[in-house]
């Protein structure tokens, strides 16, 4: 995982990927995360991106006291982390252990980034706006990673 200018990770980054979001529980000491359809870079001065959560979940009461998140986007070698990200409750289980997904820190927030992600955007949380049943989380990306192995290989 390289660290590169959030340009050009933003760049890279497709609307139709599947995303991890990544957070961390403070009470815990542990990260935590989802998989997360509903994402969109929404902001290019500064870079940001918007993710909705439904609103009773695990991983939005995260983001919400640590005010802080990791978006990363998936690819064939994190298939059975998605299954296990989408499938079960990051409050019932510890999801980095159950699927055996490899994580590495990331540079300026908790959530550590997916060792095997495609990219990986480091965020700090700026507004919440209540959009119905889920919350759209609007972060600031603060340091973007790419595997260029990955990227370069499309």
């Amino acid at each position: 995982m390289k660290t590169v200018s959030i340009s050009k990770a933003v760049e890279k980054y497709k609307q139709d990927n599947i995303i991890f979001v990544i957070a961390f529980d403070e009470k815990n000491k542990r990260p935590s995360g989802m998989v997360a359809g509903w994402t969109t870079i929404c902001s290019a001065d500064p870079y940001m991106l918007a993710v909705a959560l439904w609103k009773k979940g695990y991983t939005h009461k995260l983001i919400h006291g640590t005010k802080e998140f990791v978006v990363a986007v998936s690819n064939k070698k994190l298939k059975k982390a998605i299954d296990v990200f989408g499938g079960q409750r990051g409050d019932k289980v510890d999801k980095f252990k159950l699927s055996k997904v490899a994580s590495v820190p990331a540079k300026l927030v908790k959530p550590p980034l997916l060792s095997a992600a495609t990219i990986n955007l480091e965020c700090k949380l700026v507004k919440e706006i209540t959009t119905g049943d889920h919350i759209l989380f609007i972060g600031k990306i603060v340091a973007a990673h790419i595997d260029e192995n990955i990227i370069l290989s499309k």
